[in-house]
């Protein structure tokens, strides 16, 4: 299965969802390859496109970019 955006197209991220107590971090996904760009009209909001589906992925959840290097 072929990817859908391309590698210099988008961006690599780990998803993580925060503790309860804020104080902790568990990782959800990682190595995601998505297209982030900013909701048209509303700047302050953007939406991030992932390649493929991940159900594992909740409303809430906080995208981190991944070390360039990677």
């Amino acid at each position: 299965m072929k990817s859908q955006i391309m590698r210099g197209a988008g961006e690599t991220v780990t998803v993580v969802r925060l503790s309860a107590n804020k104080n902790g971090e568990k990782i959800v996904a990682d190595d995601l390859l998505c297209l982030i760009s900013p909701v048209e009209g509303k700047y302050e909001y953007w939406k991030a496109t992932l390649d493929k589906a991940n159900r594992e992925i909740c409303k809430g959840d906080i995208l981190k970019q991944n070390d360039r290097d990677r």
